[in-house]
């Protein structure tokens, strides 16, 4: 770009150094004009920061004045790079212009180009007249006339060479100056220099022509015309975008001309005015030729209602057209050269056999031109009805939260216009057709998508529309859509509404098949097919054409479960589509839950006669109490042992998850006589109870007051048998799940008739070697019993039935995976799991079956830790955040795990007592302990009976030597008590033994005491099933008092996150149970460093 419009007697008060850096932002483009005129520019510079630059004319002095924010301009009286760079810009734009004669350029000083630009807009008045020398009057009214219009002494004529114009792409402009006559009237044109106009006479012409002639200057030195051009200083060349820019301000200086066919130039016209109006449009008329084979091309330009011939137009330069008395926009669509022609009275011949395909070929470019056609190349003209697309692309890969692209077109017959595709059209060429769109049913079909969440994403320059549609909502709104008759494609392939579905389910020697299929108008898809074709998380299968069809996903989503819980698969899907699913017979009840409200199953008749015969389980009649068994089954018992008799007798395994402390021992032990009463010759006669050491003599003293008649051999203990044969020859054997693991050899060995899983919780790991154990036993039937099927998650609960009835969920890991952390199931599944266990699981609460048992509270007790208690706790605190945070950042979870299990572990210690801590702290007090023997001395007082549980037995211990100080008798249990029954009994039975300590694990299970209407727990545990088993030692068949539990916890310690945990897993069991709403979340890593928080 050409700086020279600078005067050179004002560029030289700008340092050379400042002129050369002030070049350099112009040629980056640093530089933006905000505000310019003659007399005052503003304007913005980029440099190191954003500087402000202003240019100002003072009226009286003539000098130009500059200011800058720039560090130097503040400091320094020569003008800075930033103010070189703007008054070059302001001068190649034409601003200025009262600049020119300026002879000295300088910083302003503080305010004052803001008082002249106040003068300016105020006015002079008596307050700001200032009187100037008499020897500046002369001039600044020379000045003053210049710059009137009617008194300018000099003007200029514009004359665009008609001839010379469209060499190399330029508007050649010639200048030519007239001097105004004494007389009056202006002389003869004569040839302008611009460059000597520009520098000296500026003065003496008119305003118009003053801004203007700075600009042609620069323009006439920036741009390298042709050579043949290049000599003449009184010739601007202008490329085309110059062109549109400059020729509205020529036109309308009134002196704007083209050159004369003859060459003279021009003084009295006719001037070209500016045509404000629309774009003209080429048409091109087919019309009768000279001769009948031929037609005749002609050329009209056409705006509304106005019309002119080719042959008006003298020149057409770009987009610019120029008629004698015109300059105006033209839209010639490419046909520069038939204008051309028709311009000058040529009109060519087109052969009548070519029409057609010329009128084709038209209307097949993207922009045709308007046209005229005989009636035999008429082109139709139809008004289309758009059906709505919506075109989908598919991912790889997707998940519910993703994001689908999708771009909305318009299928006109067999046309396509895209959302954003402009015009009110659509051609075709080979027909001579055009198609008008139906713009208001495009409109309320993009309001439509919008409506149903499928918006449109933020474009970036020369992107298409692309809408954005919700992997989560695809099903329901391409449903919707088609249902509307839209086409819905993805990957340029139709989706096809759902399919019709259909299965069933036939009976084999000992097992069942199911067979599932989708129909996609006479295409069958298997459902293996179907769950193996699926795309991704979208309910889209691929069918044989290539198209897509829409699963059913409700329907699929049930079936996927079967596809999970099914065993072998007979008939894989093949080439030609085959496949069904196989099922144990043991499974009828899986497959009916599943199957379960799926509509068009057809079943046969041996299918239905098993399911029906598992669903009466759910509907058993009580049973009598058998012969021999010695007391009276309450009405619910008696149902129990019916239950389980059937469950039995369908070769199923079942658990009997009652309530604790309504009689499972007794239950069972009814069941066991029964089955000694009908043995049959050559039956297996033996069953085997495994129990927890804790209970097994509780079922040997029950078992003898029970069922007497029962031969029943403890196989326990150092004395126990080695040698199958004692084992055969009893009608039940009683062992723990540790002996059970040392004779594993011999027991498995034994044919069973019956294993029975006392508190069956205890397998509830399945990788745990009780849990492959047990799997190896050899039995006919088996049963579980356990209060509590499911403590943390529902893996438990897969583990349990697994051994019940092996192969119930097939290889299914939905239950499996539900040990892992976080895995929870849908409701749908949820539902189908509840009703596929119901008829192996039966389960009663006391609040149920049990009504007249005496009203159980329990209460939370918060004591406030006291200073030192409190400043050991805050210690330890800080110490294991820091570690676990440290191990957390690491990234090692293996190390991390145990050692946020020893923080939790030492914290609910120091919650406790010091002296778990630290033995040689156990003198100091403890405001739990202090509570618990404030609770006591009232109870003792009242004659009540209390059992004190902690997990801690070194906390017992401490307890115990309080008690023993203030001479208080107490009983004591934890796992390393050899005569447990005595220690119960004893307690039962003597009124002056008021406190029973117990150890949370020891006696958590298998006691029955009470004797005791108060339970007091000293430490909150993780699982609320173990303190429910603690507090039901006492509230339990048998008892009279109204029970009142307390759990002790210290204010604003690691306690109080116990519970919140135990609120969660509170509602574990029944989600499943019970078949009601909760989370099935498991204790993880995560909510363990939440304890810390």
């Amino acid at each position: 770009m050409s700086l020279t419009s600078v005067p050179r007697h004002l560029a030289h008060w700008v340092p050379a150094r400042f002129r050369h850096r002030g070049d350099e932002y112009r040629r980056h483009g640093r530089v933006r004009i905000v505000s310019g005129n003659d007399a005052f520019v503003e304007a913005a510079v980029q440099g190191s920061v954003l500087y402000t630059v202003r240019l100002a004319v003072h009226p009286e002095t003539a000098e130009l004045l500059s200011a800058c924010t720039c560090p130097w301009s503040r400091r320094s009286y020569d003008p800075c790079k930033h103010v070189w760079a703007v008054l070059s810009e302001a001068f190649s734009l034409g601003h200025l212009g009262g600049a020119r004669q300026a002879e000295v350029l300088r910083n302003a000083e503080a305010g004052e180009i803001e008082r002249l630009e106040e003068l300016v807009r105020r006015g002079p008045d008596a307050g700001d007249y200032q009187p100037i020398a008499w020897s500046q009057l002369p001039g600044r009214m020379r000045a003053s006339q210049a710059s009137s219009k009617d008194g300018a002494p000099l003007r200029l004529i514009y004359e665009i060479d008609v001839t010379g114009s469209g060499q190399a792409g330029y508007l050649v402009v010639a200048l030519l100056r007239q001097r105004r006559l004494k007389r009056g009237g202006w002389g003869a044109p004569r040839p302008a220099r611009l460059a000597e106009i520009a520098r000296r006479r500026l003065g003496e012409l008119d305003a118009a022509d003053r801004r203007l002639a700075p600009l042609l200057c620069d323009i006439q030195q920036s741009i390298s015309a042709p050579w043949t051009l290049a000599w003449r200083d009184d010739i601007v060349a202008l490329d085309s975008g110059r062109a549109e820019t400059l020729l509205p301000r020529l036109c309308a200086t009134g002196r704007l001309c083209l050159s004369s066919p003859s060459g003279e130039p021009s003084a009295t016209g006719p001037w070209l005015s500016w045509d404000e109006g629309p774009a003209w449009q080429l048409e091109i008329a087919l019309a009768e030729g000279d001769t009948p084979a031929d037609y005749e091309l002609r050329g009209s330009l056409v705006r509304g209602e106005e019309r002119l011939e080719a042959s008006e137009v003298r020149l057409v330069f770009d987009r610019i057209m120029f008629t004698q008395d015109r300059v105006a926009v033209l839209q010639h669509r490419g046909a520069i050269d038939l204008l051309g022609a028709m311009m000058v009275g040529i009109r060519p011949a087109l052969p009548r056999r070519d029409g057609p395909r010329f009128v084709s070929e038209l209307l097949s470019l993207p922009d045709p031109p308007r046209m005229q056609l005989p009636p035999e190349l008429a082109i139709e003209r139809v008004r289309g009805v758009p059906i709505p697309v919506l075109e989908v692309s598919l991912p790889e890969t997707t998940t519910r939260g993703d994001t689908l692209r999708a771009r909305l077109a318009f299928a006109y017959e067999d046309m396509r216009a895209a959302e954003d595709l402009a015009g009110p059209v659509l051609r075709q060429p080979d027909r001579r057709r055009e198609i008008v769109r139906d713009r208001r049913a495009e409109q309320h079909a993009r309001e439509r998508l919008d409506s149903l969440g499928v918006t449109a994403a933020d474009l970036s320059a020369g992107e298409r529309v692309t809408r954005r549609l919700p992997v989560g909502s695809f099903a329901e709104t391409v449903e919707t859509l088609l249902g509307e008759g839209w086409r819905v494609e993805a990957e340029s392939k139709p989706i096809r509404p759902r399919g019709r579905p259909s299965a069933s389910v036939s009976s084999g020697i000992d097992w069942f098949e199911l067979e599932a299929s989708v129909d996609y108008d006479g295409e069958e898809i298997p459902l293996p097919r179907l769950l193996a074709a699926r795309q991704g998380s979208l309910p889209l299968v691929r069918l044989s054409d290539g198209s897509w069809g829409l699963s059913p996903e409700e329907w699929l989503g049930r079936l996927r479960l079967a596809e999970a819980f099914a065993g072998d698969r007979p008939g894989k899907p093949d080439a030609a589509g085959g496949g069904t699913l196989r099922f144990a017979r043991s499974q009828v009840g899986v497959l009916g839950a599943v199957l379960e409200g799926v509509p068009g199953v057809e079943r046969d008749r041996t299918f239905d006669r098993a399911l029906r015969r598992v669903r009466r389980l759910g509907r058993i009649r009580p049973a009598a109490s058998p012969r021999g068994f010695r007391g009276a089954l309450r009405p619910y018992q008696a149902e129990g042992v019916a239950w389980m008799k059937a469950v039995t007798d369908l070769g199923l395994g079942g658990c009997l998850a009652d309530d604790m402390g309504l009689g499972k021992t007794i239950q069972t032990l009814a069941l066991l006589q029964a089955r000694r009463n009908r043995r049959r010759r050559g039956e297996r006669r033996t069953s085997l109870v495994l129990a927890p050491r804790s209970v097994l003599q509780n079922w040997k003293s029950e078992a003898s007051r029970f069922t007497p008649q029962l031969d029943v051999l403890v196989h326990h203990g150092a004395g126990r048998t080695r040698e199958a044969g004692p084992l055969q020859d009893a009608d039940v054997v009683l062992t723990t799940y540790g002996t059970l693991l040392r004779d594993l050899e011999l027991l498995s060995s034994v044919p069973f008739r019956l294993v029975v899983l006392d508190e069956a919780q205890a397998i509830k790991n399945a990788r745990t070697k009780i849990s492959a154990a047990v799997r190896r036993l050899d039995a006919v039937e088996r049963l579980a019993l356990s209060g509590t099927p499911v403590e943390n998650h529902l893996g438990e609960l897969w583990t349990l039935l697994d051994f019940l009835n092996p192969g119930l969920f097939g290889r299914s890991t939905v239950l499996r995976n539900l040990s892992r952390a976080h895995s929870e199931l849908d409701e749908p599944t949820r539902e189908v799991l509840s009703r596929a266990v119901r008829p192996f699981l039966l389960r009663r609460t006391k609040q149920e079956v049990a009504p007249e048992l005496p009203e159980r509270s329990e209460q939370t007790l918060q004591c406030e830790l006291g200073r030192t208690q409190r400043s050991l706790y805050r210690e330890l605190q800080r110490h294991y955040r820091a570690r676990i945070r440290e191990a957390l950042a690491s990234g090692d979870r293996r190390r991390s795990g145990p050692l946020i299990l020893e923080g939790l572990t030492r914290l609910r210690q120091a919650a406790c007592h010091p002296g778990l801590i630290d033995p040689d702290r156990t003198h100091l007090p403890s405001a739990k302990l202090d509570l618990l023997e404030e609770r006591l001395d009232q109870l003792l007082a009242e004659g009540h009976k209390a059992l004190v549980f902690s997990q801690f037995t070194k906390l017992l211990a401490i307890v115990r030597r309080r008690l023993e100080d203030r001479g208080i008798p107490y009983a004591y249990l934890d796992g390393r008590t050899r005569h447990r029954a005595e220690v119960v009994r004893e307690f039962q039975q003597d009124d002056e033994l008021p406190v029973f300590l117990i150890s949370l694990k020891a006696g958590g299970l298998g006691l029955n005491l009470t004797a005791a209407s108060y339970v007091f727990l000293l430490d909150p545990w993780w699982n609320p099933s173990v303190e429910a088993q603690a507090i039901d030692r006492s509230h339990r068949i048998g008892q009279a008092n109204r029970v009142s539990a307390y759990r002790l916890v210290a204010a604003d310690t690691i306690e109080e996150r116990v519970l919140e945990l135990q609120d969660r897993k509170r509602l574990l069991a029944d989600a499943v149970l019970r078949q009601t709403r909760g989370p099935l979340a498991s204790l993880t890593t995560e909510e363990l460093e939440f304890l810390f928080s």
